[in-house]
């Protein structure tokens, strides 16, 4: 676990929550990735669990800022602000560390644009000067680089029209390895490292690394810890207990950031992620129809009571 990682560990288990809560987030930060993980969460993510802490402590930073202005205490805040524009930095060099595949695609159709244009140049002055072997040869290599740009071009379109098959709050299952969980953030292609996709084989994949990858927090009573998975959209279904017999306690997914990430569960018993959590990934609120439903067909009923007792 990095520096960032732990020094946003101690101040949410110092946070003004319940001694039991901040024990476990302490215990999940600190215990759940200090040691193996169980063989059943392949894809389980350090990298992820960091982004999940900085988020969490840039939240509870915002809550402590506001206290503060509230109380007058302009010392206090003016701290609160600093610490803050920190945690920020370290947000922003984590995604530009996330974004380096996105931007060697950019950085790919610029070079190749500058080279065309300086082929074209080329070729046309080797026709004026009737050098036509070089002018076939420059011709080669010009349609090679506009084949090679189109194709970073096609890259790049791809990633700025991805649609998620998982939203923020759902649960989900594995398809390979059978655990619970719920997504709680997306990329739109694998942002973890090269010794990440090795162990993992994520590359190995029918869809490969340039598939959604969600962030997914595991069912401790399948997983046996607290883990936080990485895991390509091609490995994830929809968790369906529609044709079991379930208690409340089990369509509950078993981990603590639950907690920091989402208000409660809809009807379906997915998860409502909070103001915050939406904000990060840009996501309007999402209403629950079968709830809007129930509250039509219950004006419905209201409306041809009240008819009826009129006759």
């Amino acid at each position: 676990m990095s520096i960032n990682a732990l020094r946003c560990t101690e101040v949410l288990a110092s946070a003004t929550q319940p001694a039991r809560y901040r024990c476990n987030v302490r215990n999940t930060a600190r215990a759940a990735f200090g040691r193996k993980a169980p063989k059943g969460v392949l894809e389980r993510s350090a990298a992820v669990n960091e982004e999940l802490l900085l988020f969490f402590y840039k939240v509870d930073l915002g809550t402590r800022l506001q206290r503060a202005l509230n109380l007058e205490q302009y010392d206090a805040a003016q701290e609160f602000r600093k610490k803050i524009s920190e945690v920020e930095d370290a947000m922003h060099r984590q995604q530009d560390e996330k974004k380096k595949g996105h931007v060697s695609s950019q950085a790919e159709v610029t070079d190749n644009t500058a080279t065309g244009l300086q082929l074209r140049s080329e070729l046309q002055r080797a026709i004026e000067e009737e050098r036509y072997q070089d002018a076939a040869s420059l011709r080669d290599r010009l349609s090679e680089v506009e084949a090679s740009s189109l194709a970073a071009q096609a890259s790049l379109a791809t990633l700025s029209i991805v649609e998620y098959e998982f939203r923020l709050g759902q649960q989900v299952v594995h398809t390979e390895d059978s655990w619970r969980g719920v997504v709680c953030g997306f990329d739109p292609m694998c942002c973890e490292s090269d010794s990440w996709v090795k162990e993992t084989k994520a590359d190995a994949m029918a869809r490969g690394l340039k598939q959604p990858f969600y962030q997914v927090l595991v069912d401790a009573r399948d997983s046996g810890s607290y883990d936080v998975a990485y895991v390509a959209e091609e490995r994830l279904l929809i968790r369906d207990d529609s044709e079991q017999a379930t208690s409340e306690a089990s369509k509950e997914v078993e981990h603590p950031y639950t907690y920091l990430l989402f208000f409660g569960q809809d009807s379906k018993g997915d998860y409502i992620p909070t103001r915050n959590l939406r904000e990060k990934y840009s996501i309007d609120r999402w209403d629950d129809e079968d709830e809007e439903e129930e509250e039509v067909d219950e004006e419905e009923d209201d409306g041809s009571g009240g008819d009826d007792k009129n006759d």
